[in-house]
């Protein structure tokens, strides 16, 4: 799940390894909820709260995803909206659903990070040293 400026975010991914070693990725899901998150108001971190708790119940009882396969990341630029004010630890806290697994975390990303990420979950990796990629 990630937590971005707009919103909240679900991608469900099935992974398996293939006959020749790679990873095999089938999109379960794909879903998302605005929120507004950058505004930065009581309504958006109401509504960031009730997005995450709804779509972890659609985690749970829809796909069965325990919580050591669950991860909820808040982006790098919703961080770097938060970082203006000094406000992730504060957000992370507020938009937490009190029934949360305490073994699920709610961790963020930097800008290098999440390009490290997406070209690590978009490039096979027999291909990752012949291929660039580029965020538009």
């Amino acid at each position: 799940m990630e937590i971005g400026p707009k919103g909240v975010k679900l991608s469900v991914i099935d992974i398996k390894l293939s006959k020749d070693r790679d990873y095999d990725y089938s999109l379960k899901a794909d879903t998302a909820i605005n929120t507004d998150a950058a505004s930065l108001s009581y309504q958006s971190e109401k509504e960031t709260h009730d997005a995450i708790a709804l779509l972890m119940n659609i985690i749970k009882t829809k796909y069965g995803i325990a919580s050591k396969k669950t991860f909820i990341v808040i982006s790098s630029g919703l961080k770097q909206e938060l970082d203006k004010y000094n406000k992730v630890d504060y957000f992370a806290n507020v938009i937490r659903p009190k029934d949360l697994d305490p073994a699920i975390q709610i961790s963020y990303v930097t800008a290098a990070q999440e390009a490290e990420l997406s070209f690590m979950g978009i490039v096979p990796q027999k291909n990752r040293y012949n291929t660039d990629q580029l965020d538009v």
